[in-house]
């Protein structure tokens, strides 16, 4: 779906998946959000007791993986049950990472990957042959079930509905549930996971954010029970919290194409033909200092100040990307982030452990955004907090 480029053959592919990511959706597997969260809270708790560093990012990369795992395939890969919060999506992430600038230039090396024996890949990407290896299994169980059944539409994953006998047989190929299948899953696991360590770094970077966000939590959560999605939202500074941990984290941070094909785009002086591919990276407009003063630093108030302004900030974060080729996932995200970052600053401290601002400061493009040492991540010493 994200690289198809005719603009109806994109809204029929996304229409298939586009009502498991509606509000109303999400709501309703709040509690398989929640059971997840549950068992990282109950990491983070060993983690204090044991004192030991954790890698956070690893931990919120286990946590969105085991999610959208479920929610695509209706069983989890478990990602959170792991010693080191092993996870062969993020894995399978790296790897293709490492070559992402060579196959901008040379794009026929990620076709001979499809070519390649399943050894051989296995030798040179281990992980990704791993987590092939499971979307395959799960993509042919998915055909083989809506073979036998006609399930309804309200009880069938994502897979299932990507395989549906009511879509054109070309559209359910296991190659394309294999390729669709990767693509949900590394979307939904890695960029919310950089935006839970922008957040976590932070809280534990700048104990006066983490004070003022557990004051706010404090009334709301005070007894334990479980607090709605819409009541969270209504906290103004945990919503400035998480759009500043989605503002520093940038999503997809390469420059997805656009085109006008039949009209001349005009920017400041210049006149773009109709047909040209244009693209923006999400960095340059999250970190545009006309719009978020002091771009770099952490500022969950201008937010509220903005509300207080009557101004609609939100509009400008391009994380999610904009229009009609948006990240399918958004409701999920903000759901995801909401949860996690209200869960983790009522119970825990964090000290942060072999971690500086460099790395989670984006240099360079690999698709996601990566340090000058490479990856995102974050370690840290979790200490459990009295309530």
């Amino acid at each position: 779906m994200i690289t198809t480029i005719d603009h109806d053959h994109h809204r029929f592919r996304r229409g298939i998946l586009s009502n498991f990511f509606s509000k109303k959706s999400v709501l309703n597997i709040t509690p398989l959000i929640q059971e997840k969260l549950a068992i990282l809270m109950e990491r983070f708790e060993q983690a204090s007791q044991e004192g030991v560093a954790l890698d956070l990012t690893a931990a919120f990369c286990a946590l969105t993986g085991d999610i959208v795992t479920h929610y695509t395939y209706g069983q989890s890969f478990n990602s959170l049950h792991e010693e080191d919060f092993k996870n062969n999506i993020r894995g399978g992430i790296l790897e293709l990472e490492s070559t992402n600038h060579l196959n901008r230039f040379v794009p026929s090396l990620i076709p001979l990957l499809r070519y390649m024996p399943s050894w051989l890949v296995a030798y040179f990407k281990p992980a990704t042959a791993a987590i092939m290896a499971e979307v395959t299994e799960y993509s042919q169980n998915a055909l083989r079930k809506n073979s036998e059944q006609d399930l309804e539409k309200s009880k069938q994953t994502m897979v299932q509905a990507l395989s549906s006998p009511a879509i054109p047989a070309d559209e359910r190929t296991l190659y394309r549930l294999q390729e669709e299948g990767m693509i949900l899953l590394s979307g939904g696991t890695e960029s919310p996971a950089n935006a839970l360590s922008v957040a976590a770094f932070y809280l534990a970077d700048e104990n006066s954010i983490l004070e003022r966000l557990r004051a706010e939590l404090q009334p709301a959560m005070c007894n334990g029970n479980f607090v709605p999605l819409a009541e969270l939202e209504q906290l103004p500074y945990l919503t400035g919290v998480v759009n500043e941990a989605l503002r520093l984290s940038f999503g997809l941070i390469s420059r997805p194409p656009r085109i006008a094909p039949d009209e001349v785009l005009v920017y400041r002086e210049y006149d773009i033909p109709a047909g040209t591919p244009v693209g923006m990276s999400s960095y340059f407009m999250n970190m545009d200092p006309t719009i978020f003063p002091n771009p770099e630093s952490f500022i969950p108030d201008r937010w509220i100040l903005a509300s207080e302004r009557g101004e609609n900030l939100t509009r400008f974060i391009a994380t999610f990307g904009k229009g009609s080729r948006a990240c399918i996932g958004m409701n999920l995200g903000y759901a995801e982030l909401y949860f996690t970052i209200a869960a983790m600053a009522h119970r825990f401290k964090f000290e942060l452990h072999e971690t500086t601002q460099e790395n989670i400061r984006a240099v360079r493009d690999r698709g996601l955004p990566f340090s000058k040492d490479g990856h995102w991540r974050v370690k840290a010493k979790v200490s459990k907090l009295a309530n």
